[in-house]
């Protein structure tokens, strides 16, 4: 089986501790030793029985077995922390001046720099490929990027309505970025995908629904669960 990376075998984790205890302190301390008895002129002649030499070596088995778990064990942990998710969405953000959002949650105690993007869209979008990224309300870099501060929430532009024309627009930052234009009598649903950018973690995606009222008007809705995914 393959080891996740930045983990080496455990077999040669094992040869490697062994190697640094037989050839550091044990050894060091014992050559140590006769060095200072034989210039202070004491004769030393070492017999080492058969079966010390076996325990010996026993026991240097054993704590290289233990510290090559032990190391291994504490790598695992830092790359779980690493690719655990650093973002999550909670749901619909505040609507204001026609605009619909959604809110973006930092659960780390840092800020994090992030990227949204919509994955799919059914219906499918027309001459418009996918995934695109999203606006961050307020965002950075020509608003392909939001920051969010330690465990606080950021919103993300979805769409606009005027509330007057028969459609309602997207608001994608794709190639041109464009008010990508929706019929608003059409239900629509979007994958949304939020990630890091500033450091290392898995993304969340969550689905989000469109739907037709029957005064006219349009609501932004949540699917109920926020799934993980890898790291993008």
């Amino acid at each position: 089986m393959n080891e996740p990376d930045g983990i080496e075998p455990f077999h040669k984790s094992i040869r490697d501790q062994w190697k640094l205890f037989m050839t550091g302190g044990v050894f060091a301390a014992f050559l140590a030793a006769l060095s200072i008895l034989s210039t202070l002129g004491v004769a030393v002649s070492v017999e080492v029985p058969l079966w010390v030499a076996g325990l010996v070596f026993a026991i240097t088995i054993i704590v290289a077995i233990y510290r090559a778990g032990m190391g291994e064990h504490l790598e695992r942990l830092k790359l779980a922390d690493r690719l655990k998710p650093k973002l999550e969405i909670p749901g619909i953000g505040e609507i204001s001046n026609g605009h619909y959002r959604i809110r973006v949650r930092n659960l780390t105690g840092s800020k994090v720099l992030f990227r949204a993007k919509l994955l799919e869209s059914t219906p499918k979008l027309i001459n418009y490929p996918l995934p695109v990224n999203l606006q961050p309300t307020h965002g950075l870099k020509d608003d392909d990027e939001g920051e969010v501060a330690p465990y606080k929430e950021q919103s993300v532009d979805i769409f606009v309505d005027d509330g007057v024309h028969p459609t309602i627009g997207l608001k994608l930052r794709g190639n041109p970025p464009c008010l990508y234009p929706v019929p608003r009598n059409e239900r629509r649903e979007l994958l949304i995908c939020v990630y890091p950018v500033s450091e290392e973690g898995g993304a969340a995606l969550r689905w989000f629904y469109i739907v037709p009222q029957p005064n006219g008007s349009v609501i932004l809705t949540a699917d109920g669960t926020v799934k993980p995914m890898s790291p993008v």
